[in-house]
């Protein structure tokens, strides 16, 4: 399966997406379990959250494909912000 796709997502992950984005640059274009690696081993709390994904793209396809995860490239990584919560309207009550 020569140009096999494989997507996954974290939806609502916490944490800034420009943080997120400085990891994702790093490890575009890489192999998976190279990115892994590289990702282990970074400081930044938010290279959990990447690896983590990758990780699940791997077993996906794996599991579902039956795809090789050491033949695996990452040819596209997106960091989207999340959507941010509403902010209550405290103007105080009346004693």
């Amino acid at each position: 399966m020569e140009g096999q796709l494989v997507k996954a997502f974290a939806v609502r992950v916490p944490g800034s997406p420009q943080k997120m984005r400085l990891v994702a640059d790093l490890v575009r274009g890489q192999a998976a379990n190279e990115a892994l690696v590289t990702l282990k081993f970074m400081t930044n709390a938010a290279a959990k959250d990447v690896a983590k994904v990758i990780r699940t793209a791997v077993a996906n396809a794996e599991e579902n494909f039956g795809m090789n995860g050491d033949d695996m490239v990452i040819k596209t990584i997106m960091i989207d912000e999340a959507p941010m919560p509403g902010r209550k309207n405290s103007t105080g009550t009346p004693i």
